[in-house]
């Protein structure tokens, strides 16, 4: 069950543009990272805020949602290496990216096989028991459970491509960023500079 822009902004689905402003501009204050300087999560909750109120207020913005969920994936990756090893930050960056896709990829595997055990333990039970129960509710509701989180994961697994993506776009713009700057240092200015 995913929660809708109008629950994470605390509006009714009814409510005029002028209500979700409001709402939107009273959680932003609330949350903002300034105003919670020890709270890891502020930036991500403020982007989740965000987004709820671009849904819902300003309709096309919906495609940009996936490259922002992958620049917060990119972000996080890179904070967690830069104090390590801002030398090499893009490919620390990326191998913590790959890192989590590859637990996110076993986890979503261990996801598949709990719900095959968990359907055939439901359909061993309905044989057993005509009618249903207690026990047999509880296992499609863990069921359900696990197709939400092994959907959730594959979600995530395109945004840490995505993610990816965008990183090696930053390390080819890095590139040409150091080879410009080894040659103004080197050579000078640049054509027609007299550095000696």
């Amino acid at each position: 069950m995913s929660i809708s822009p109008h629950d994470i902004l605390g509006v009714p689905r009814d409510a005029s543009e002028e209500d979700v402003r409001q709402a939107y501009k009273m959680l932003m204050q609330r949350n903002h990272p300034d105003k919670n300087p020890n709270d890891p999560y502020a930036v991500t909750r403020i982007q989740i805020i965000k987004e709820a109120y671009d849904s819902i207020i300003d309709k096309p913005r919906i495609d940009d949602l996936p490259d922002l969920k992958a620049e917060e994936m990119m972000r996080i990756a890179v904070q967690k290496v830069l104090p390590h090893d801002p030398e090499c930050l893009i490919e620390s960056a990326t191998e913590a990216l790959e890192m989590r896709k590859n637990d996110l990829m076993n986890s979503a595997d261990d996801i598949s096989e709990a719900i095959e055990r968990m359907e055939k333990k439901l359909k061993s039970f309905k044989k057993k028991n005509e009618e249903r129960n207690v026990v047999g509710t509880m296992l499609m509701g863990l069921i359900d459970q696990a197709k939400d989180a092994k959907k959730n994961a594959e979600e995530e697994l395109g945004f840490i491509d995505r993610a990816i993506e965008l990183m090696d776009d930053y390390e080819d713009l890095f590139e040409r960023e150091e080879t410009s700057r080894y040659v103004h240092v080197t050579f000078g200015g640049g054509i027609g500079s007299t550095t000696y």
